[in-house]
């Protein structure tokens, strides 16, 4: 009997347990679905439409620029518009940019130059006034190194290295390049594959970003990016703008806004019926409806997927030179490193590595120093970290130097994981502190400001002094100094002058003491002494370099307490200095 009654006990036990668990989970079932539905309804406060899709399906490639489109945009804020005007224009080409070598190139035109072909997200995409980095590059590499250049930009916003890599190996036998860049930041690297696409009635429709190429605007993970109507041009918005932002149709684009975002919400929103247990999936998923994709948890790796790496084959075999070139992002150029990447992303570099050929990985931070004031100035602003205009034309420059002194062909493989101050070590120069004549030219003695630290050199070059150094072709170096200004500057209203320039200058000879070219890159010099960097890299036929101490220009007046060559090979002996003579 007492058994019985144990057992009779434990079934009511375990019956209360299942009651108390349905009874939490209709409870929580019923909380989720009404603050689901609340959600739903709640209004937009903001809103906007554009005049046309900007983006077109590609099922190889994931999407391409609408184009000749000029985008006039509303934003609507409580069924009045706020603003009306031009957005943006997309060329016949299909790139953002006013100015682009598309328009002097053919498929199959004979090239009288260089072709560079360029890959890459946002950092390469978005324009500003109507330019690129890369049409600021082509207008500076026709200037400095080739008229006759052609620079095509192939970048897409949002794009991950794989998918650009697609891209590339897709797009590159129409073209013909002579080189391919990869620009990528360390975000893109955890940027899976995606693909765009329009749903439209009449005209009117919304974007929306798909994680394969069949879903279609009902399917669980398509999530809507940009509306679209094409009743919105110059004309329309002259006349809402002057009707104080009123219009019949903006009624009409709110009500279709409204529709799509409660139809999206709807796809996930929870079902009080659903088959599964919410209170479950919240515990063990850490989501009321767990999804079959899931991008935060999604690694990615590169030998997973095998069409990226029939493009990297296809890169390969082609025997056409390409380049993974690593952009800064802003956290990682105040940090003065290369690049900060997770586990996963430094996993995927390594798969890229492997893969790639041992191809190599260029970093533009080497080329692109930027003081504190520029780093200032390059995101667009504190919120958004893409580059401004004055960012697309530091990173130009960069990119400019780091064709020109690498000479992209013949450039030893760089070091993959390491931060710029491990990489080279070796000491080449003599009397690194300026503190003696010793290595360097006559003109040091001029110069050396006796009774205080270092040299003072300007104005009009007359004091500026130079120390030779071995090198051979492509090896690379990194310079070392430090600067200030050794008193203020008064300019022609009385002021006192805050900033300076000092510069950078290798001058590089042949066997026969010949010239071959030089290495110049300024920088910003303020009244507090600061330590600045640089990397260079030997041109073919170098055997001697000379590095020299020299304000930027004819008025400029610095003073140098450091200037420090490293490399890696043995430091220079004393019996191997020679006279330093300028170029």
């Amino acid at each position: 009997m007492m058994k019985k009654d144990h057992l009779i006990n434990a079934v009511l036990v375990v019956f209360s347990t299942l009651i108390a668990l349905l009874l939490c989970e209709l409870l929580y079932r019923s909380y989720v679905v009404i603050a689901t539905k609340k959600k739903i309804y709640e209004p937009s406060s903001s809103i906007t439409f554009y005049h046309d899709k900007t983006n077109l399906f590609d099922r190889k490639n994931g999407f391409s620029y609408n184009p000749d489109t000029q985008e006039y945009v509303v934003q609507i804020e409580g069924n009045k518009a706020t603003f009306c005007g031009l957005a943006f224009y997309i060329n016949p080409f299909g790139t953002f940019e006013k100015n682009t070598d598309f328009k002097n190139v053919q498929s199959d035109a004979k090239k009288t130059g260089s072709r560079i072909l360029v890959f890459g997200a946002s950092f390469t995409t978005i324009p500003h006034e109507g330019e690129t980095w890369v049409s600021i590059f082509s207008k500076k590499f026709k200037e400095k190194i080739d008229p006759n250049v052609q620079v095509l930009n192939f970048g897409r916003d949002g794009y991950g290295i794989a998918q650009m890599l697609i891209l590339a190996a897709n797009t590159f036998p129409k073209w013909n390049p002579d080189i391919i860049l990869i620009a990528f930041t360390s975000a893109n690297l955890s940027d899976d594959r995606f693909w765009r696409n329009s749903f439209e009635v009449d005209g009117r429709g919304y974007t929306y970003v798909a994680v394969d190429p069949n879903d279609n605007e009902a399917s669980v993970d398509s999530k809507i990016s940009l509306f679209f109507d094409n009743r919105i041009t110059k004309q329309w918005c002259e006349k809402v703008m002057n009707n104080g932002g009123e219009d019949p149709q903006i009624k009409d684009m709110v009500e279709f806004y409204e529709k799509a975002r409660k139809a999206e919400l709807y796809k996930t929103a929870p079902d009080f019926f659903a088959p599964q247990s919410y209170l479950y999936n919240r515990i063990v998923h850490g989501e009321i409806i767990p999804h079959h994709y899931d991008k935060s948890v999604h690694n990615i790796r590169l030998r997973d997927d095998p069409e990226a790496l029939a493009a990297i084959k296809k890169l390969n075999d082609s025997k056409i030179p390409y380049y993974f070139v690593h952009f800064p992002l802003l956290p990682e150029m105040k940090k003065d490193v290369r690049w900060e990447l997770t586990i996963a992303n430094q996993v995927l570099v390594k798969d890229l590595i492997e893969a790639a050929d041992q191809k190599q990985i260029l970093f533009l931070s080497d080329y692109m120093h930027l003081s504190k004031d520029q780093l200032e100035r390059f995101p667009v602003n504190d919120q958004d970290g893409h580059p401004s205009k004055d960012g697309i034309i530091y990173i130009a420059d960069g990119m400019l130097n780091l064709y020109k002194d690498k000479d992209i062909p013949k450039i030893p493989r760089d070091t993959w994981m390491g931060s710029k101050q491990e990489v080279l070590t070796k000491q080449v120069t003599l009397s690194p502190l300026l503190d003696s004549p010793e290595g360097w030219s006559f003109q040091y003695a001029k110069a050396k400001d006796h009774g205080s630290p270092g040299v003072v050199v300007g104005p009009q070059f007359r004091n500026v002094f130079a120390q030779p150094f071995t090198a051979k072709e492509n090896e690379q170096f990194k310079i070392i100094t430090r600067a200030s200004m050794p008193k203020a500057k008064w300019n022609i209203f009385g002021l006192a002058k805050q900033k300076t320039m000092g510069r950078f200058q290798i001058n590089w000879s042949n066997s026969k003491g010949e010239y071959i070219d030089t290495y110049l890159e300024p920088f910003e010099v303020t009244p507090k002494e600061k330590t600045y960097e640089t990397y260079v890299v030997a041109p073919p036929g170098t055997e001697t370099g000379t590095l020299y101490v020299s304000p930027s220009g004819n008025d400029d007046v610095v003073r140098y307490t450091e200037m420090k060559l490293l490399g890696k090979e043995n430091p220079i002996k004393g019996n191997s200095v020679q006279k330093a003579t300028a170029h």
